[in-house]
């Protein structure tokens, strides 16, 4: 399994994204603040980081545009489950991604480059 981490503001939720994979799903499971989510295609892994600010220093903060950052573990199985889930529409262009390799971005450049 490889990772990101997903940066969004405190209107996203794990709920969110479970609901939009309901019908899509072969399964989903949510226990507290982890949720799995079994597609065909492959395992995807999202994780809220309770303290997730404060494994950044204040340079990689001042790159996410965002007041209240939230950041979730994205674990996937395959990079086409991570194209899958990044895709979903309910992901907005002010979300960033972390890629567990010095860079942050906006999700949708992280997409092109898959």
């Amino acid at each position: 399994m490889e990772s990101v981490i997903l940066i969004t503001d405190k209107h996203f939720t794990l709920d969110q994204l479970s609901s939009v994979w309901r019908n899509k799903s072969i399964s989903i499971n949510r226990i507290n603040d982890r949720l799995a989510i079994e597609l065909p295609e492959g395992r995807i892994y999202a994780d809220l980081i309770v303290n997730g600010r404060d494994e950044y220093v204040e340079e990689e903060i001042k790159k996410i545009d965002i007041d209240l950052p939230v950041f979730y573990s994205i674990s996937y199985s395959n990079s086409v489950i991570l194209k899958l889930f990044l895709g979903n529409s309910m992901l907005k262009n002010y979300f960033y991604i972390d890629d567990d390799h010095g860079g942050i971005t906006l999700f949708n450049e992280f997409l092109n480059r898959l």
